[in-house]
């Protein structure tokens, strides 16, 4: 929904009352994530199709609908929860359900291939701390795609209720996860903004980066 052109991100956000509304089709994905996800794969040029794909913190799988959607072969779809993968999800044929299994926890026994792209929306851990396990399981030339969610990464830094709104410190939160990551093995890091805020308001970035090594995704490998 717009209000005058503006996206209308929240239930209560205010508008004026002779407002000009537009209502746009509704996600493609079963939550509003797959925004997120998908403006990563449009800026890079990444086609997914074909992949084995590891969704860390896929919660109710915006993230592993658009995966599938756009032709990944396989998307193990990880969340320490349980019962949050949205039904339409639940029993896909290329999706894997890995509820109950802590991103920092993953192994050959929760992802037993050695996967393309590994991509993570985390909340309430910092990012560095969270996919180590799961870049165990990337390939070498790998892509990674993770939300930089600042409200977790700030420390006693985070604002009012949480939020985050110097923008100095979100460059800061950046520049030194971006490092973190990078030290974890991530090569050519790049960072967007989220094309939309995080559901409590704050705004997100998207580190894309590829894992060291020589080891392009062949679209001709075929899965046993």
């Amino acid at each position: 929904m717009r209000a005058d052109g503006v996206v209308i991100d929240k239930a209560s956000r205010t508008v004026a009352v002779d407002c000009r509304l537009e209502a746009e089709r509704p996600f493609e994905t079963v939550s509003r994530a797959g925004l997120k996800l998908r403006a990563a794969l449009d800026h890079t040029g990444l086609d997914p199709a074909g992949m084995i794909c590891l969704d860390l913190g896929a919660s109710t799988g915006g993230f592993s609908d658009l995966l599938a959607q756009r032709g990944a072969a396989r998307v193990y779809a990880v969340d320490v929860g349980h019962g949050q993968l949205h039904r339409r999800l639940v029993g896909h044929p290329r999706i894997v359900n890995r509820e109950g299994v802590d991103a920092r926890q993953i192994d050959e026994v929760h992802v037993p291939d050695i996967v393309d792209l590994v991509v993570a929306d985390l909340s309430f851990i910092g990012l560095a701390k969270a996919i180590p396990a799961g870049l165990a399981r990337l390939k070498p030339g790998g892509w990674l795609i993770a939300l930089i969610k600042p409200q977790f990464e700030a420390g006693p830094n985070a604002g009012k209720r949480g939020i985050i709104r110097d923008e100095a410190l979100h460059a800061e939160i950046v520049a030194r996860v971006s490092a973190e990551i990078a030290a974890l093995g991530i090569d050519g890091i790049e960072v967007i903004p989220s094309p939309i805020e995080g559901g409590d308001g704050n705004r997100e970035f998207l580190l894309i980066g590829r894992k060291a090594g020589q080891s392009p995704f062949s679209p001709e490998r075929t899965l046993p």
